[in-house]
């Protein structure tokens, strides 16, 4: 006798959509102190020209990084940021570009993406070797490798 049931289908695995990283650099987490200076862009003023603010990372990379600001700004700012690379013992300047903000998560401040536009090789060597350093002391700290 032949069943008129149709067979039992498998559960498929449920798709888990990927997080697609754009960025070309790979970031390191880390606190560096930075200045930065208004220059131009969709809400720029001469007031915020005038203005000099002191900030950090959360995260830094060869092509850009997330820093904190205090108050809005939008997309498409213009800035000049000098860094302290404390390992290095040198301060290097870019030019950058605000490519987005949102509210932090455990502060008032919010965070707010960076990415460089203009930084000379001198400044991009010091950066690059920086970060390797940085990296290569957390690997070390965690038990991995020299």
């Amino acid at each position: 006798m032949v069943s008129d049931a149709e067979p039992a289908k498998k559960k498929q695995p449920k798709e888990i959509p990927l997080k697609i990283e754009r960025r070309a650099d790979p970031r390191v987490k880390i606190e560096v102190r930075g200045k930065i200076k208004f220059v131009g862009g969709p809400s720029w003023t001469k007031k915020l020209q005038l203005l000099d603010f002191w900030t950090f990372t959360s995260d830094l990379s060869a092509g850009g990084a997330r820093i904190f600001l205090p108050f809005e700004v939008r997309p498409g700012e213009k800035v000049e940021i000098e860094l302290v690379l404390p390992r290095v013992r040198r301060m290097i300047k870019a030019q950058a570009e605000i490519k987005w903000q949102k509210k932090g998560a455990a502060s008032d401040l919010l965070e707010t993406g960076l990415q460089f536009r203009k930084i000379s090789p001198e400044d991009k060597i010091f950066l690059l070797e920086f970060l390797y350093l940085n990296h290569k002391a957390k690997k070390q700290a965690k038990g991995g490798k020299k």
